[in-house]
């Protein structure tokens, strides 16, 4: 966390520096996520990122099923069995509980990789939309708003000329 804010602080600074370095500059300020939520298209997003997210916990649970029974199996059956068999049964649950736990971590980046597929057209959308309407107005710097620590006015928050320009009606 301090860290974060240590950077946070250093690129404001390094920000302002650069701008009254360079004399007055016009900044402009935008909150991405509360735009990115805003899309349309981020309603799409969400349904596909949800299905798929949803395959990969369903293909989870059956390994976690898989394992619980035998496990249960062995449990009930261990009396009965040499201390051999019930070693390399150990050994077996403890090989399948390796594979899940290596599956879960591969689901978790597949489901990462598959949000950051999805997301990147809507970012890239964005992203022309702002410097569009920087360009337009005169903006040299467009800063995240949650960057700003402080603000004089609203007059320089960009997003509802971006909502515009993508087509977006704010929601309250």
């Amino acid at each position: 966390m301090r860290k974060r804010v240590k950077f946070f602080l250093m690129t404001t600074m390094l920000v302002t520096t650069v701008a009254f370095a360079q004399g007055q500059n016009k900044i402009g300020y935008i909150d991405l996520e509360a735009l990115i939520y805003q899309m349309p298209d981020m309603q799409h997003v969400r349904q596909q990122l949800k299905a798929f997210t949803q395959t990969k916990q369903q293909a989870g649970q059956k390994l976690l099923e898989a394992y619980q029974t035998k496990q249960q199996k062995y449990s009930e059956e261990a009396p009965t069995q040499t201390q051999n068999i019930n070693k390399q049964r150990g050994e077996e649950l403890q090989a399948l509980q390796q594979k899940i736990q290596l599956e879960a971590r591969k689901a978790e980046q597949e489901v990462q990789k598959k949000q950051a597929e999805l997301m990147n057209p809507l970012l890239s959308k964005v992203q022309k939309a702002i410097d569009s309407v920087a360009n337009k107005a005169g903006y040299d710097i467009v800063l995240k708003s949650e960057a700003i620590i402080y603000f004089k006015s609203q007059a320089d928050d960009l997003a509802p000329k971006v909502m515009k320009l993508l087509g977006i009606k704010p929601k309250k």
